[in-house]
């Protein structure tokens, strides 16, 4: 019987052969695509942490103000979501408010708020947020005579609001609140008409903002 060892050895090699490569070469094609991983997962992680902690800063302005007479300006700073903003406003109240015997009442006032963010966006400042501060407010009450008198009060301020990203660093936040002014005197007496104000003001309004960076 004819036996040809070419036909049974071959296989047998070319497998050994294909295992042999497969020991050499693999580990290290594998070592390859997970080192691969691991820094595309580091880089990730890295963008993220710096985003966390990059310090933002940016402005707002409530529109409701400007509706009455007033403007409204603030600026903040913070990280992490949480920052610090400085704000200065002026507006009249509105007609409905004014108490009788009087043709106007308007404020203007400074405050410095510090504001708490939450959820996944909060290092961006977008999302659900709260906030306290204290300020100065002048307030200014004139009679239907045209005669006028101020009253300055501290103030305790806070709010709520949801942060909406628009477009890039465009910003809109609808928020209420309140102010409770410390050292309102019980009677506000203007000429002859007496001015009974309330120590808790409601507040609140659609805010336009835009972080610069």
């Amino acid at each position: 019987m004819n036996y040809n060892r070419n036909t049974s050895i071959m296989p047998y090699s070319r497998v050994i052969l294909a295992l042999f490569i497969s020991f050499v070469f693999l580990p290290k094609l594998m070592s390859g695509q997970n080192n691969s991983v691991s820094a595309l997962e580091n880089s990730s992680t890295q963008n993220n942490d710096a985003i966390q902690t990059k310090f933002k800063v940016g402005v707002e302005t409530n529109i409701l103000p400007f509706l009455y007479n007033g403007y409204h300006g603030s600026i903040w700073g913070g990280k992490n979501g949480y920052r610090l903003r400085l704000v200065t406003a002026k507006t009249d109240y509105p007609s409905s408010t004014v108490p009788e015997g009087f043709s106007k009442v308007n404020l203007t006032f400074y405050e410095v708020e510090f504001d708490a963010f939450f959820g996944r966006r909060k290092s961006e400042f977008i999302g659900f947020w709260l906030a306290s501060g204290i300020g100065r407010t002048t307030h200014e009450a004139t009679t239907s005579n045209g005669i006028s008198d101020k009253t300055t009060t501290t103030d305790i301020h806070f709010g709520i609001g949801y942060t909406f990203s628009v477009w890039k660093g465009l910003t809109v936040n609808p928020w209420v609140g309140g102010a409770w002014h410390t050292d309102f005197p019980d009677e506000i007496v203007v000429g002859s008409e007496i001015w009974r104000p309330n120590s808790l003001s409601p507040v609140g309004g659609l805010k336009i903002g835009y972080t610069i960076f």
